[in-house]
């Protein structure tokens, strides 16, 4: 995973993210492993480069009233080249890879959150090429 600073572009808005979470279902199935929540989203290049979909589960710890953190993790369908191409860009090897994300929030008022996440997709390995995708940003969040 890329930890040093070189690694990230720090000088603007780059992405717009976005997700819908669900309550988690009253199914025991769910219960049995910490009751996460499904989730959908999307990470979406402003600047005509890679984006993503993703869909997953999603948990989230409260660390009392005010904050919490949360980890998902699911698959994601990119729109990055499968084989050579030049930087920017990068080379994923296959549309679909595994999706992580993580996150410390708070939570602002009754509907209203603010979470900081990290979020990375890639293969694993899978696939002939695997740079992956790694985003760090700020989300707010409404819950209706």
């Amino acid at each position: 995973l890329p930890f040093t600073s070189e690694n990230y572009r720090f000088n603007g808005i780059t992405d717009l993210s976005f997700d819908v979470i669900f309550r988690s279902p009253e199914v025991d199935a769910f219960r049995w492993i910490g009751s996460p929540r499904p989730r959908i989203g999307a990470t979406v290049s402003m600047q005509g480069l890679d984006s993503i979909a993703h869909a997953g589960l999603l948990w989230q710890l409260p660390l009392g009233d005010t904050f919490y953190l949360e980890a998902g993790f699911g698959a994601a369908i990119n729109t990055g080249s499968l084989g050579e191409t030049s930087l920017p860009h990068r080379r994923f090897g296959c549309r679909v890879g595994f999706y992580e994300s993580f996150g410390l929030g708070a939570n602002l008022s009754s509907n209203t959150t603010m979470t900081l996440t990290y979020e990375h997709t890639s293969n694993n390995g899978y696939c002939e090429y695997n740079d992956g995708l790694s985003n760090i940003g700020l989300r707010l969040g409404f819950k209706f």
